[in-house]
């Protein structure tokens, strides 16, 4: 295992945390601390395991059901419940200040933006959207992506104020799998590929990359209204 010393991993209680902690592990790759945001961990009633194969990216197996603890508790990685749910507060940012690592794997509550205290903390923020930005921004852009070109993107930026507009270190499109349910596994899972990718380059060069700007066309989308969404997935024949 490689311990990544410069870099924090934020994690609230999600799927999403759960995807990138068992991807990190399957890689190799892990933070030197996790700041755990307080909150109720969701609750999984499917499969114990779940495997998608993206393409040409590989099997990926997911356990849905496993807490970030419980993957991580067992590598020697350090763990902090933070004072504070809002990653906006003083009581968060007072947690993130006494932080040693210069980075954070920003995987916060779902909706929530991260606000101009917090960015200027001096840590970078390295986030992985649901979305191939910038032409797809904002809330559960996959699912219009799904709607345009059947396919589903996730995008390794640094954050900035502005929505999902920040430098892009990678990103990547996805052939959704029918079948499988897209907001709790498919789209954790194709974030953790992407967020992956670029955790081997920050270990292979010792730094991470800065990132790119991308001027191309750009559109923001907000959540999804349920009858486009059902759609979409009527098009996939995911449920």
């Amino acid at each position: 295992m490689i311990v990544l010393k410069d870099t924090l991993f934020l994690a609230a209680p999600s799927f999403r945390s759960r995807a990138y902690a068992q991807a990190m592990v399957r890689a190799g790759l892990l933070p030197n601390r996790v700041l755990l945001l307080p909150g109720t961990e969701p609750v999984w009633q499917g499969a114990e395991r779940v495997c998608v194969e993206f393409d040409d990216a590989g099997a990926m197996v997911f356990a849905p059901d496993e807490t970030v603890s419980a993957t991580l508790s067992g590598m020697g990685v350090d763990f902090e419940i933070a004072a504070s749910h809002d990653v906006n507060s003083e009581a968060f940012l007072s947690d993130l200040r006494r932080s040693p690592e210069s980075v954070v794997i920003y995987s916060g509550l779902g909706g929530v933006i991260v606000r101009a205290p917090t960015l200027g903390c001096g840590k970078r923020f390295l986030h992985v959207h649901g979305g191939w930005a910038p032409r797809y921004r904002g809330s559960t852009a996959f699912y219009y992506s799904m709607l345009e070109e059947c396919r589903i993107g996730a995008t390794a930026l640094w954050l900035e104020e502005a929505l999902d507009a920040g430098p892009i270190l990678a990103r990547r499109k996805y052939t959704p799998v029918e079948g499988v349910e897209v907001d709790r596994i498919q789209d954790p899972l194709a974030r953790a590929h992407v967020l992956v990718s670029v955790l081997r380059e920050r270990a292979d060069r010792g730094v991470y990359p800065e990132g790119q700007p991308d001027h191309g066309e750009a559109r923001t989308f907000f959540v999804i209204h349920p009858v486009l969404k059902h759609l979409a997935l009527r098009q996939l024949g995911a449920s």
